[in-house]
Order: structure tokens, then sequence, then C-alpha cells
């Protein structure tokens, strides 16, 4: 049920956030274990030549990075083999933990190595390190030094069937899941004073293999235990409790369990909670309030942040921003902070488009060699294709030209010349920065202005969008948020992408800066036949139809992805660029928008449960 929310309508504000640095976490809890002494640091997602990961007192909300891997053991594709590999070990643990010194082990006469890897995300993607192959287990491996007992819980994500020793013990099992999320299983543990011996088994059918691990602050487990509460046995409630979880306990939002009993309807679950003493004189605090909680929850005191709006039926419900736009000057963010807002610049790069063929200047269906003919690989592609991300232009990246080096537009072409498609034009889907670039580019060549003079006076003017600019790195950004990452747990600017590479010259694919009320125009004008025709709306926000029957993972539009989040039908984007995290949301049918802009790459922002969604929900779905 919507609430107004009259008392966020202030400069009371909201979050941080992605990538673990597209990626370093500004502000974020992605940390990285240290190596013991006389052991070299390595640099993010790079093998490290050491006996074993080690820990040294780990710290609450901090992702383990570090990791000992073996090298996959492959089993057979059929339950019985799946079921037999779960359940049953090869070798004894502590065979196994002897084994990681010597630096390798023997398995049904088969050599496996053991290698120790430092990720630069929380993610551990393990097909990053490992051969990749499906029906395989692996061992994740990790030495946890603690200067005395410690009792606490684990934050544990994974796609992967797990299994979980601490000093020998089984202390968690789960099956594979067709998600991950951080925190999505809750583990007890105890700490023996000293060294302490963590080997996580990770088994894989023919999908995803990753996982996510992290000792949980009281708040960050509470959190946890509420948001899990609905799927737990009664048996796991028991151990939860004995283990010292407090049955009232609050989620980031103010809810407890029994609150989300409550409103569930779930009259069993609610009598389980009450049976072991949960209060029901505890009332859930009103959406206003839980979104006001969830923010407070994801703000650090002297931190960068973000700013945030949320509207419904073009009347303004919340805005805000917290943190500081600049640590340094002590700027705090508000809704007119100015922000890079990454690949969002898409929508604007396709309406420019579609502008010039209202006006007859251009049309979808012409070739790319229309306006570029020395592509010559590349006759079957259209204005279309590269609109839809079905156009299999090749991606250059730094192997093809140097991030530290800016790049002309005629040497972005030559990069592109005589490079094969990826695929036939239209029979697939492949996200494609490169498209976004030449796009902006013909924008140019057939309005004889550049790319940035063409959205001023086309769309930021008409649309009173005073506060949006095409990002330059020779003009000063007045109010404008600096993005920060953290390196070895301090907080420094991010990568300034001026300089990085293909990046600086992207301006149709992520050059834009804008603010929560400029993105709310747009929106509202967008979304309301101000912008483009009827016909060309249509067009940009319908999924594009593959005739081959091919399935995208994400159903898109002309600059625009149509997903389901919390099961309502959704018109946006997001915008990832190093310290910067944007996204931009539409719900048709409720008329709702949200804009969340942070000038961070926290965690928290780049998984399903995402700050949007959680807004969705609760303003949406909250009874």
């Amino acid at each position: 049920m919507t609430r107004q929310l009259k008392d966020l309508q202030t400069s009371h504000g909201f979050f941080w956030l992605l990538l673990s640095a597209l990626l370093a976490s500004a502000c974020t809890y992605d940390d990285e274990a240290k190596p013991r002494k006389g052991q070299d640091q390595s640099t993010p997602e790079s093998p490290l030549e050491s006996p074993i990961a080690n820990y040294n007192n780990i710290k609450d909300d901090v992702f383990l990075t570090r990791w000992t891997l073996l090298e996959p053991i492959q089993f057979g594709s059929t339950e019985k083999d799946l079921e037999v590999a779960h359940s049953q070990d090869l070798i004894k643990v502590d065979d196994l933990w002897e084994s990681i010194q010597a630096g390798k082990t023997t398995l049904d006469n088969e050599q496996h190595n053991w290698k120790t890897i430092h990720s630069g995300f929380s993610y551990i993607h393990l097909d990053r390190y490992l051969e990749p192959t499906k029906f395989a287990y692996t061992y994740a491996a990790a030495e946890i030094e603690s200067s005395e007992k410690e009792s606490g819980y684990f934050g544990m994500g994974s796609n992967a069937a797990l299994k979980i020793w601490l000093n020998g013990e089984v202390i968690h099992e789960s099956p594979i899941s067709t998600d991950i999320s951080p925190d999505q299983y809750l583990v007890p543990y105890n700490l023996k004073k000293g060294e302490n011996q963590l080997i996580i088994k990770v088994l894989r059918e023919d999908k995803g293999w990753s996982f996510l691990f992290r000792p949980l602050s009281k708040a960050a487990a509470d959190n946890a235990f509420v948001n899990l509460s609905p799927t737990l046995s009664n048996d796991e409630l028991d151990r939860f409790v004995q283990s010292g979880i407090n049955i009232d306990a609050s989620n980031n939002l103010g809810l407890t369990a029994f609150n989300i009993a409550t409103r569930s309807g779930d009259t069993e679950r609610q009598s389980a909670l009450i049976e072991r003493g949960a209060n029901t004189e505890i009332t859930a605090p009103d959406a206003a309030v839980q979104i006001s909680n969830y923010f407070d929850s994801l703000y650090y005191k002297g931190s960068s942040g973000f700013s945030y709006l949320i509207a419904q039926d073009g009347k303004i419900l919340a805005k805000g921003g917290r943190g500081l736009a600049n640590i340094a000057a002590n700027m705090p963010n508000d809704t007119e902070t100015r922000f890079r807002v990454g690949s969002i610049t898409k929508q604007f790069t396709a309406v420019s488009v579609l502008q010039l063929q209202e006006k007859n200047l251009l049309s979808l269906n012409d070739p790319l060699t229309k306006y570029f003919p020395s592509l010559s690989k590349t006759t079957s592609v259209t204005l279309r294709h590269m609109l839809s991300h079905t156009s299999g232009l090749f991606e250059p990246d730094g192997s093809t030209a140097p991030f530290s080096q800016s790049i002309e537009a005629a040497d972005f072409i030559k990069i592109l010349e005589n490079q094969d498609l990826y695929f036939k034009p239209g029979e697939q889907w492949r996200y494609s920065n490169a498209a976004y670039v030449v796009l902006a580019m013909i924008v140019e060549k057939v309005s004889g202005l550049s790319f940035g003079e063409y959205v001023k006076a086309n769309i930021f003017l008409p649309l009173g969008m005073e506060n949006s600019d095409i990002y330059s790195s020779s003009r000063p950004v007045t109010n404008g948020a600096t993005g920060y990452a953290v390196v070895d747990e301090q907080t420094v600017k991010a990568l300034d992408t001026s300089v990085s590479g293909l990046h600086g010259n992207w301006t149709g694919a992520s050059g834009l800066i804008s603010t929560a009320e400029d993105l709310f125009i747009w929106s509202e004008a967008f979304h309301n036949g101000h912008v483009i025709s009827d016909k060309a709306y249509t067009e940009a926000t319908s999924a594009t139809v593959f005739p081959n029957g091919f399935k995208p993972y994400v159903d898109y539009g002309f600059g625009i992805a149509i997903e389901n989040i919390a099961g309502h039908k959704t018109l946006g984007h997001a915008g990832e660029l190093p310290g910067f995290h944007a996204e931009l949301l539409h719900l048709p049918k409720e008329k709702f928008t949200v804009v969340f802009l942070a000038n961070t790459n926290r965690w928290e922002l780049k998984y399903k449960a995402r700050t949007v969604e959680k807004v969705i929900q609760v303003m949406l779905d909250d009874e």
C-alpha cells in the first residue's frame, strides 16, 4: 500500500554502493585479506604464491576475498552422481588441510593442485581461477587467526551446493541454488584462540559457480535472520535462538520476524515465533519509517553516499541525500548534486536517434556502413541492431586500446575496422557500449552538432533539465559528486574515467552527468509522450523479438531494460562507472518512479536485492 512519505521530504537521505570497483568499492565492506609477513601483495583477481590464504582477526561485515583453491574434481551428470558428490568426500578434511602445505593432493589416482587467489570482488567467481568445467566441485580454504575465542555468524551466498567445515566440524550444508545474494545463508560459528581452519566445498552442476562469504556484525546478522525467517524450519529457528539470536531482532527496515509473518498472513509461522518468545506487541513501522531505516542502514558517517527520489503519478513522495558528495570539502549529497550516471546515458542516445528518424534525417534500417563505410565487415548491421544490442559489433577492451589513454573518435572507428562480428546481426544479444558510442557519432554526423550540443538543444533545454550535461574532463563539474573507492581500507578517489581509455570517449554510452531531480523530469517526460512519438516510445520500450527463438538474459528495447523486479514490470537502466552507481526505474502500471544515484560502488547495489527493489517492495507491497 503506497503512502506519502511526508517526513522524508527533506534532505533526509540514503545510500552507497557497487562492483568492487568496476570496480573498487567506495565506502564498501569489500576488503581483502592481508598476506603474511614475507608474502607479496597481489593484484586483484590474480593467483598468489603462498601456502594458504590467511586472515588475522577477521572483521565484521568484510568479505573474505583471498582463498586457496583446489583444482576441480569432476563427477558424472546423473542425479545419483550429484548426490554422491555432495554427500561423500574422497579425502578426510584433516588430510585435505595438510595437503595444502604440499600444494597438491591425489584423489582417485589423479593429482590436483592448490593455488591461492585474491579477488578484487566480494563475489568469488570460481570460473575466473579454475579451469571452467561442469559437474565438478572444488575446495576453498582459508586460515583464520583469532586473538581470542569468538562466536558469531557468517553470511554466505552461493549458486552452488555448499558444505562448510570449521576446525574439522561441519557447520553448514546447502543444496544448489538458482540464484546468489549476500547472506542468503546464516551460519553460526565458534572460533578458538589461535589458528582456525576453514574449508568450503563448492559443487556445481552446469550453471553458476560463485560464492560470497563474510563474518557479520550483530546488526547484519539480525537483518539476515529476520529476512530469512519466513523460510526457516522450526529446528532452524531453535538453533538460531540457542546460538544467541534475539527472536525480536529487527531487520534494516525495522521489521521483526513476527511483523513479517503477520503481514504475510502466515499464522503457522506466527505461532512458531510466539512459542519461542516473540513479542506480539511490537508493531511494524509504516512505509516512511521503513524507508528511512533502510537508508540509515546504508550510510556511514563521514563517507560518500547517494541521493534519491521516489515519485508516483508525477508527485514526489520522498527525496533527499546522504553522505558526502566530496569528502575533502565536506559537501553533502542532495537531489541537486550532479553525478556521473554511466549507462543511463543510453536512453538519451536512443531517443536522439529516434528523434532524428522522426525528422526523416535517418532511418533505423540504415546500415552502419552508410555512415562509416570503412567498417566493411558490418554491412549487415543496422542502427536498429545497434540500439537493441543485437549488432554483434566488436567490443574494444584494454587489449585493443590502453585504458590509460584517451581515444579520439576516428581512432575508435579504426579499432573496429577489420574486426569480425560476434554473431549474425539480429540472431543474438550482447550488451555493447561500442554500439552506443558509434550511435552518438552518427547523431553528430546527421545533426551537425556535437552529441553534447544535440542533447542540450533537443532534450535538456526543452525539458528544463538545467543540471544535466555530457561530461568532459576539460570542464569542471559544478556541484558535482566525486567517485570514491576503498583501497586497503582507505577511502580514495576512484579512477577518473576521463582518462581511463575508451570510457573517456564513450559519451553516447556513459557520458551523462545529471541529478536526481533532472532524471525525474526526464522520466516523466519520456514516459508521458513529451519526448518522442507514441509509436517510437512503444518500440523503444518493447522487448526485442528474436525470430530464431534466442532468449537474452534480459529483455531490452532501445536504451531500456524491461525487467520484473519485486513482481512489478519495470522500464529503466542502471549505470556503473568507477566510484559511481546509478539506477533509474519506472513502473508503467503503477506510474511509480525511483531514481538512485551514488558516488560509491558499494556491494549492496550490485546484487539482486538492490536498493530500488527494496524501495518498490516497501512502497508498493507493504500492507
